[in-house]
């Protein structure tokens, strides 16, 4: 019996949104405004982030979506002066643990390269993804929209377990920007 049919490799789709697989390093870029939204999630209520971004390490369009301290790494990438708009850079993201322990290190390509040198392909794909309707699709998400200067938010309150003072000293942020 031949086994030739066997050795065909069916390929992978990767989805719209980017998972993150334990201690693999993706390289991605952003490539469209930021959107924010809420995220309920078995009644946790949270504060999300979320970008259209070409995933050059799957080579596919998508939404990445992460929690507060990505976000406020990305942005700290933004407001400096050697790196500026995370549009013009790739990013390499890794993610470690699993659950409650999941932790996420951002690190910013320092070659400007334009998204047509990365990949001819990649703003053809981007054109046909609407990040703002998928993100908005998601299952517990409510009022996503752009981000912008003059964005405001009412605060989540802080789930149960914290104290309406604020954490404590033992108590630790996790990578979704709850305590």
């Amino acid at each position: 019996m031949s086994t030739s049919d066997f050795d065909f490799e069916p390929p992978v789709n990767p989805g719209l949104y980017t998972k993150f697989e334990p201690g693999k390093q993706y390289i991605v870029r952003i490539a469209g405004p930021t959107i924010i939204f809420n995220n309920d999630y078995n009644g946790q209520l949270s504060e999300k982030y979320a970008w259209k971004i070409w995933n050059d390490t799957d080579k596919v369009a998508q939404v990445m979506q992460m929690g507060v301290v990505v976000y406020r790494m990305i942005r700290t990438l933004a407001k400096d002066n050697d790196y500026g708009d995370p549009r013009n850079y790739n990013l390499k993201i890794t993610r470690t643990g699993e659950k409650l322990e999941t932790k996420y290190e951002v690190i910013a390509s320092p070659f400007k390269i334009p998204l047509a040198e990365v990949d001819e392909h990649a703003q053809a794909e981007l054109d046909k993804l609407n990040d703002l309707e998928v993100v908005s699709k998601g299952k517990g998400v409510t009022n996503a929209e752009y981000l912008n200067a003059n964005t405001v938010r009412e605060a989540i309150a802080a789930p149960a377990n914290v104290d309406s003072a604020g954490p404590g000293p033992d108590d630790k942020l996790k990578d979704d920007g709850q305590w």
